[in-house]
């Protein structure tokens, strides 16, 4: 099974292996972009939640970016 992700040849940072890296990169910006820019409140749902809303991406993109990592 092929990796999403994984270290980049000239460098530190991390690299995209695959067009999965892709996607799911692509969704982790739409949806932080989305939990930043959606009026919660509007929703009848509490205004702390826009705050933390971009975090819980964060964390669920960075567990995904964890579990499809490849190690050397």
């Amino acid at each position: 099974m092929a990796q999403w992700f994984g270290p980049r040849e000239p460098g530190f940072a991390l690299g995209i292996r695959s067009w999965q890296g892709w996607v799911a990169t692509a969704l982790f910006i739409a949806l932080l972009a989305g939990a930043r820019f959606t009026p919660f409140a509007a929703f009848g749902l509490p205004a702390w939640l826009g705050k933390i809303a971009p975090l819980g991406v964060l964390l669920i993109f960075l567990s995904i970016v964890y579990w499809k990592y490849e190690r050397d």
